[in-house]
């Protein structure tokens, strides 16, 4: 599982890079469940960017093994960015009838029986699962 969290966008953005920045801001802090979905949001960031005439002389894509972010060749700094991180555990859950929002989302939650004090981490077939890239 990979969080995609920390959208930045410099106050004034040219037009021309509107677009991208709006459908990267739109994946800020979600959660995707595997590294092959996380591949298709980068790959359409690419196309977007690669949309945009003259896009690699007025900018540059810089993809790390944290962030993806755009720079403006004429200004040392990214006037686009967002981070994203494996997801190592989970923690501190409510129990599934005590939470409307878990309910209205017809989301699962597994309690953490200890209120909190420890950390939920993924059964062991599903960690397998999503290092062999998701269920087929």
């Amino acid at each position: 599982m990979i969080f995609i969290y920390d959208y930045r966008k410099v106050p004034s953005i040219s037009k021309d890079l509107e677009p991208l920045s709006e459908y990267i801001k739109k994946y800020n802090k979600v959660l995707v469940a595997d590294i092959d979905t996380f591949a298709v949001f980068i790959d359409e960031v690419y196309k977007k960017f690669n949309s945009i005439p003259n896009a690699n002389k007025k900018y540059t894509l810089n993809l790390s093994d944290s962030s993806i972010a755009i720079d403006d060749n004429e200004i040392p700094f990214s006037v686009i960015s967002i981070g994203f991180s494996d997801i190592l555990g989970l923690w501190g859950f409510q129990t599934f009838e005590s939470s409307t929002q878990c309910e209205q989302q017809n989301l699962e939650i597994f309690p953490v029986p200890d209120k909190g004090e420890a950390i939920f981490t993924l059964p062991d077939h599903l960690k397998s699962i999503i290092k062999k890239g998701g269920a087929k």
